[in-house]
């Protein structure tokens, strides 16, 4: 029910004395998701310009230069947001897989650790940063990476597998062992439990 959506927002744009930055966001996001990427980055531009400290405006901005296949454009609105959000660790992440995509892997892995510093817990940051330094050939970097991960979230079998095969490409032969096998008792674990 998008165009129903976006007809009650492109409403309230016109009756509202000051619209809400919600109202730009949710038109926005509902432009964005019929694919009419004009329209999303001209009301999303608008509301960023009458709210400049509205982090989902930002993001959605990048959301939708990604979609319009503008990469740079994109980095360039997570660069923006960090300037006021130095902490973001959603912001730095994104613009480490950015950076991955296009193979400007020692900028990746520079994001990623900012990303991992500013959300420690985030496996996915950890994952990503190991990602990023096994393709940079830092190895010490990645093992201490996917050491995070596994500790993280120990119970995790993709995580594990993950670091497994690294280790094993890497000839780390001990260290691989010792993932893929808890890959099996996870795997068994499972197995029980479903019996």
């Amino acid at each position: 029910r998008l165009a129903e959506t976006v007809a009650v927002y492109e409403g309230l744009l016109a009756i509202q004395p000051q619209p809400l930055a919600d109202t730009y966001y949710q038109l926005g996001m509902a432009y964005l998701t019929l694919g009419r990427l004009d329209e999303a980055d001209a009301v999303l531009r608008t509301g960023l310009d009458h709210y400049p400290f509205q982090r989902e405006l930002y993001l959605a901005l990048a959301d939708t230069a990604q979609a319009a296949g503008d990469p740079l454009a994109a980095d360039g609105w997570y660069a923006r947001l960090l300037q006021q959000r130095p902490d973001d660790a959603y912001a730095w992440g994104r613009r480490g897989e950015l950076a991955m995509q296009h193979g400007r892997v020692q900028e990746a892995v520079a994001h990623l650790e900012q990303a991992t510093a500013f959300a420690p817990a985030a496996v996915e940051y950890w994952l990503s940063l190991a990602s990023a330094a096994a393709s940079d050939a830092d190895t010490a970097r990645a093992v201490v990476a996917y050491e995070r991960a596994m500790a993280l979230r120990p119970d995790d079998a993709g995580v594990h597998l993950a670091a497994a095969h690294f280790f094993a490409h890497t000839g780390q032969t001990i260290q691989a062992r010792a993932a893929y096998e808890r890959v099996l008792m996870n795997v068994f674990q499972i197995l029980n439990y479903l019996r």
